[in-house]
């Protein structure tokens, strides 16, 4: 509860901030549609997931797939990720009908925390260039 309640007043101060145009440089803010793809496209990023602090790798080719693989069992998944009209990262798994929505906050520390629905899910915490993993 504390940590959605935290991801909560960290995206509304994020908005408010960016809605007055200001803010220390140190604060977290919700990234814009083209600073993410320029964050993660043609990279490998390095995930760790909120709900039970597992790693995860995940490659984003410039033309919209996305694969990950769990770094503790190997599992695969595949997909599709673009930007929405509303500024999120989204994110549709193959064989899924829904797309996974997510606000992308810049934590100003050099990670990136994936927010759904008020919720952290997952945080960034490292890049490589390509797919350094041949996901």
């Amino acid at each position: 509860m504390k940590k959605l309640l935290l991801a909560y007043l960290l995206l509304t101060l994020s908005l408010t901030q960016a809605m007055a145009g200001g803010g220390a440089s140190d604060e977290p803010v919700a990234m814009l549609g083209h600073d993410i793809i320029a964050l993660i496209s043609d990279k490998t990023t390095k995930c760790v997931k909120t709900k039970d602090d597992s790693t995860c790798s995940t490659f984003f080719s410039r033309d919209g797939v996305v694969k990950r693989i769990l770094d503790t069992n190997g599992k695969r998944r595949s997909g599709k990720w673009y930007i929405d009209e509303e500024n999120h990262l989204c994110i549709r798994w193959d064989g899924k009908t829904k797309s996974l929505v997510f606000v992308v906050m810049d934590m100003r520390d050099s990670t990136y925390n994936l927010i759904k629905k008020g919720k952290l899910k997952s945080t960034i915490i490292g890049f490589s260039e390509g797919n350094s993993l041949n996901l």
